[in-house]
């Protein structure tokens, strides 16, 4: 039983991705006294045992990558070179390193011995819990660099469901981080930047950008997520002292892995030789972005200079590239009053970890303070946060610039169409943004806007199904249904529905609840009531698509509610469980022996005729048919033995 670990560990200069094996041996106790402060061990494969195991990997298909040349293979092939090449030192980009790890052991105090436990093994009921300690273990492995680690995640399957699988936890985590990386990538969320060195140089980096709400709850929850196993990797080789460390946070782990991947892919894509029109220090810096080093070669004034701009530039952002942010500006939208047309876009400060936590403008322009106690919370720059939103949310959507011209902004007046084109199209790109946004309840339904115009329908059959009868079920048989037409929910007449036309809206109300009345949709209503649709039929094809989903418009109407009734409702629930078809079993008069898949197609036939549906077995489908050639068979009025029907049989 071999299984495969790894997780992200941070050095003293760049970070790197620590691969190890874990394979089964039978080994005994450990007698404490005995025990070494650094001891290997027994279960961690070694440096070939795991190059071995996933060649194996490789070999089998379940591994779709090649572990490059470690330090030591580079520097052994470097000194049997004579060449110039070979005496410039290059950087492996994967080293073999020993590596203390902190791993369940069983420590006996009664025994005075010490055991690890095999991360697969089952538990042994044997071990008392209280016994069970984190002890770090030295193992050996492989350091990959960002850029290979991104290649070897992105081979791993992302899950599975045998139990033997050569996957460990910690390392299947960072396959989803891996994937979730490449996904920041493709929405190019990543900023360049310029970090400062302690001998006064500075390198170029890319860094991501977890500015939406959605990354940053995607982040918040990958981080509470995060294995145990991940954070028992110790910051040194060597243990003086048998302790765990824990100093490494989850959300600094996490952080770590994201940049060292960010800045290796995005590195790699854009680099290049095109000649770049810049005066300097913004020439060097954007050419070190494009090379492995990231130096800057700039003196140092010009680089203070530098680093001032992008600063400046960032300033908008420097709440999302920190993570440290408990709040942001949100945008309620609020409906009309009663007797009034025009919506309002409040504006307000939103909780990042609770979306129901809101504090309004006015409270913040009334409490002129750095540090705002509010219902047991405390903000930070309550005021800075709101006017640093409100400025963002102005590049993105002009129509609430006049309202910030105001001394103390707290909303602004949409009408009916505007409010509609918020919601359609500007909500996404504040959320996308690192906005918070508040709509109505009926109009943030997350299928997408289900409360929409159309058709409800109630079908049953027209008379019930005479099992084992005559009279047959066939897919163009008539159905009795009953149509209505509703919207969000709610069943309306055709009086209602021209009341609601008559608005004029693209946001209607009905019984207190918000809909979206879609253009297309009124006109497909109105021309169904034209042409009189209480003359449609619906046949049981037409059932069985709209219950499957495979159809969901009739006469251009969206059908957003299907029902059906009575024996129609249980042959769609017979047809739609996925259920096996059971062999038949065999009669008692029968004389002969079924073979399996004879039995199986009685029993499909059996089934069909249970709810009056017809079959038609086609000739040379191999289904045996045929049972006995001295059986007799019904052909064209005549009864014929199968032996003298030739390949009919």
């Amino acid at each position: 039983m071999a299984i495969l670990h790894g997780s992200w560990v941070r050095g003293k200069t760049e970070g790197s991705f620590f691969i190890w094996g874990e394979t089964w041996r039978k080994i005994g106790a450990i007698d404490l006294q005995e025990a070494r402060v650094n001891q290997h061990n027994p279960f961690a494969m070694t440096e070939a045992e795991l190059k071995t195991f996933l060649a194996s990997l490789q070999q089998s298909g379940q591994l779709r990558w090649q572990l490059p040349e470690t330090g030591e293979t580079s520097k052994k092939r470097a000194r049997s070179s004579q060449t110039k090449i070979a005496e410039t030192p290059q950087k492996s980009p994967a080293n073999k390193q020993i590596r203390a790890i902190a791993l369940p052991t069983q420590i006996s105090e009664s025994n005075n011995t010490l055991r690890p436990l095999h991360s697969a093994a089952a538990p042994d009921e044997t071990v008392k819990i209280e016994e069970i300690y984190l002890y770090p273990w030295q193992v050996e492995g492989i350091c990959l660099n960002a850029k290979v680690a991104f290649d070897f995640l992105q081979s791993l399957p992302l899950n599975s469901t045998e139990t033997d699988y050569f996957i460990g936890g910690d390392l299947r985590f960072w396959t989803h981080i891996a994937r979730w990386s490449l996904d920041l990538l493709a929405r190019c969320k990543f900023l360049p930047s310029l970090e400062k060195q302690l001998d006064g140089s500075a390198i170029a980096k890319w860094q991501p950008l977890l500015d939406s709400s959605t990354d940053k709850s995607r982040f918040a929850n990958f981080v509470k997520q995060m294995p145990a196993a991940c954070r028992t990797y110790q910051q040194t080789d060597l243990i003086t002292d048998i302790a765990v460390d824990f100093t490494t946070d989850s959300q600094e782990l996490m952080l770590g892995f994201l940049s060292s991947i960010t800045d290796s892919q995005v590195r790699s894509i854009g680099s290049g030789n095109a000649e770049l029109k810049m005066v300097s220090p913004a020439r060097e810096w954007v050419q070190a972005l494009q090379q492995e080093s990231g130096i800057v070669q700039a003196e140092p004034a010009a680089l203070e200079k530098l680093a001032s701009k992008l600063t400046a530039w960032t300033v908008p952002l420097q709440n999302q590239l920190s993570q440290n942010n408990q709040f942001r500006t949100c945008f309620q939208l609020i409906p009309p009053a009663v007797g009034k047309v025009n919506w309002s876009l409040n504006y307000c400060l939103q909780a990042a970890d609770e979306a129901e936590f809101l504090v309004d403008a006015k409270t913040v322009w009334n409490n002129p303070v750095e540090r705002l106690s509010y219902a047991g919370r405390t903000l930070e720059l309550p005021q800075e946060t709101l006017l640093s939103g409100l400025g963002l949310a102005s590049k993105l959507y002009p129509l609430i610039e006049p309202s910030l011209q105001e001394q103390r902004p707290q909303s602004c007046n949409l009408n009916p169409l505007d409010a509609y084109n918020f919601i359609k199209s500007v909500a996404w790109r504040f959320t996308d943004s690192g906005l918070g946004v508040v709509l109505p309840p009926s109009l943030t339904k997350a299928d997408g806007w289900a409360s929409r115009l159309g058709l409800s329908i109630q079908a049953e059959t027209k008379s019930p199904l005479v099992r084992g009868g005559k009279e047959g079920l066939g897919l163009q048989s008539l159905l009795n249904f009953k149509w209505e037409l509703t919207i969000g929910g709610q069943r309306i007449s055709q009086a209602e529905f021209n009341r609601l036309v008559a608005l004029n809206s693209p946001l209607v109300e009905i019984n207190g609840e918000w809909v979206e009345l879609r253009a297309p949709d009124v006109k497909a209503a109105q021309t169904f009531f034209a042409s009189r649709k209480e003359q449609m039929t619906l046949s049981l094809e037409d059932a069985l698509r709209l219950a499957s989903g495979d159809t969901q418009s009739i006469e251009k109407l969206p059908v957003v509610n299907f029902e059906a009734a009575g024996q129609l409702q249980e042959l769609l629930n017979a047809l739609s469980d996925n259920q096996a078809v059971s062999a038949i079993e065999t009669p008692t008069n029968f004389r002969g022996q079924l073979r399996p898949y004879q039995a199986l197609g009685a029993g499909w036939l059996a089934f069909l005729e249970r709810w009056g549906l017809g079959a038609c077995l086609a000739d040379d489908m191999g289904c045996g048919k045929c049972i006995l050639p001295q059986n007799l068979l019904f052909v064209n009025g005549f009864c014929k033995k199968l032996k003298n029907l030739g390949r009919l049989c």
